[in-house]
C-alpha cells in the first residue's frame, strides 16, 4: 500500500491507528472524521506529502499527533469537536504562515467554534472556552494581516476593538458577539477600519459609544450595514464626530437597546425654535432603518438628516420567529 493516496476511516470504531501508518509516504488525505473511540495516533512526521487532515468530532482524542510539524504541505486541518486542549508551540502560526494552508478549525469543548480560517480570509474566533496554553495575546497573534472576515465571540477583558486588531487593516465584514467589557469599537489612531463593509454587534452590556471623541479621518468610511441588538448601556449609536465619516451606510438595524435616546447624536443646544444653524447629518445612500424594542428612543437626531433613498423605517417590537442569530431576518 506504499502508493496509496487516500486513506478514509471516518465512522469507524478504530481506537488505535497502527505503527505503519507512518510508512504510507505518499498518503495526500487522511480522514478520521467521527471515530469517537480513535484515542492514539502515531507520529506523521513521515508523510510529507499530506495535504487533507481530519480529525473531526473524533472525541476521544486528546492530542494532536506528533510530528506535525513536518506536514509542510497540509493544506486542510480540521480537528474541530475534538478533545484535543493543548497545542504544540507556534504549531498553528508555523501552518498559518503556509501559502498552501486554507482551512483550519479548533473547537474547544463541544458546543462550537473556536477558531475557523478559510482561505486565510475568514476567521472565527470563540473565548468562550479556554484553548489549552493558547493566550489572547496569541490568538490575535495569529490573525492575518489580510483578514477580511471576523467573527469574535465571549471575548473578556477587551473595552476598544481596534486596540485589539492593530493590523487587521483589510477587515471587510465583522461580527462581535458577548463582549461584556467592550465599551467602544473604534478608539484607535492606528487601525480605525476604514475598509470596513459590514458590522454586527450583539450582547455588549457596557458598549457606550462606536467610536471614541476623537474621530480620525476615514474611520468607517466605507460602513454600509450595521446591525446592533442588546446593548444596554448605549444611548446613541453614532456620536456627532463620526457623521462626517459614513456616507456609504444604506442600512441600520437597531434591536432590544433599551435605553438608546438617539440614533444619530444631535446639538444638545440647538435652539428648538431655530433649526437654521443645526448641523446638517447628510447619508445619501441611507436606504433602510429597522428599529426594534428602542423603549427609551426620542428621535432619530434632533438635526436635520438629509438622505435620498430612505425606503424602510420600522419602529416595532422584534417577532422572535422572526429573529436570526444577530436579529431580524430580512
Amino acid at each position: 500500500m506504499h502508493v496509496l493516496k487516500v486513506l478514509n476511516l471516518s465512522y469507524s470504531r478504530i481506537r488505535v491507528l497502527p505503527v505503519s501508518l507512518s510508512n504510507l509516504e505518499n498518503l495526500h488525505a487522511l480522514l478520521l472524521s467521527h471515530c469517537w473511540n480513535l484515542v492514539q495516533t502515531p507520529s506523521l512526521e513521515r508523510l510529507t506529502k499530506l495535504k487533507y487532515l481530519d480529525f473531526s468530532f473524533s472525541r476521544g482524542l486528546t492530542e494532536l499527533p506528533r510530528g506535525m510539524e513536518q506536514l509542510t504541505d497540509l493544506g486542510h486541518l480540521d480537528f474541530s469537536f475534538t478533545s484535543v486542549q493543548n497545542l504544540p508551540a507556534g504549531l498553528i502560526s508555523k501552518f498559518l504562515k503556509n501559502y498552501k494552508f486554507k482551512e483550519l478549525k479548533l473547537v474547544v469543548g463541544f458546543s462550537g467554534c473556536v477558531l475557523e480560517l478559510s482561505e486565510k480570509t475568514s476567521l472565527a474566533i470563540d473565548r468562550g472556552y479556554k484553548l489549552g496554553n493558547v493566550s489572547d495575546a496569541e490568538i490575535t497573534a495569529l490573525i492575518p494581516r489580510n483578514v477580511e472576515e471576523l467573527i469574535i465571540s465571549h471575548f473578556y477583558g477587551v473595552k476598544c476593538l481596534s486596540l485589539y486588531l492593530l493590523d487587521a487593516m483589510y477587515l471587510k465584514r465583522c461580527q462581535l458577539k458577548c463582549c461584556p467589557e467592550m465599551e467602544a469599537i473604534v478608539e484607535s489612531e492606528e487601525n480605525n477600519f476604514p475598509r470596513l463593509e459590514t458590522m454586527n454587534q450583539h450582547d455588549f452590556p457596557r458598549l457606550r459609544s462606536i467610536s471614541g471623541k476623537v474621530v480620525r479621518p476615514g474611520t468607517l468610511m466605507n460602513l454600509k450595514r450595521i446591525e446592533v441588538s442588546s446593548c444596554g448601556s448605549l444611548k446613541c449609536l453614532f456620536p456627532r464626530q463620526l457623521m462626517d465619516e459614513p456616507k456609504s451606510l444604506k442600512e441600520i438595524t437597531i434591536i432590544d437597546c433599551f435605553f438608546m435616546e438617539e440614533i444619530i447624536e444631535g446639538e444638545r443646544n440647538t435652539n428648538v425654535e431655530d433649526n437654521s444653524h443645526a448641523v446638517k447629518v447628510i447619508l445619501p445612500k441611507l436606504q433602510r432603518l429597522e428599529l426594534y424594542d428602542l423603549r427609551s428612543l426620542e428621535s432619530i437626531n434632533n438635526g436635520d438628516i438629509q438622505h435620498n433613498y430612505l425606503l424602510k423605517l420600522k419602529n416595532e417590537r422584534a417577532d422572535p420567529y422572526k429573529l436570526g442569530p444577530y436579529g431580524p431576518s430580512s
